[in-house]
């Protein structure tokens, strides 16, 4: 069996146990990588924020 036929085949079946079991055939998640975040704790506002400065 080719990986692309076989990842496949293996999708359908996680999804279909997933069903079995009352979720959804895909799950949903999103990981946020901490050190790619921006921290806006110390950040200050600029002239260009905000045009009324």
């Amino acid at each position: 069996m080719e990986p692309a036929c076989y990842n496949r085949h293996l999708k359908n079946q996680v999804g279909a146990a997933r069903i079995k079991l009352g979720r959804n055939a895909t799950t949903t998640f999103l990981i946020v990588d901490a050190q790619s975040v921006k921290n806006t704790d110390s950040a200050r506002p600029v002239a260009s924020d905000n045009e009324d400065w």
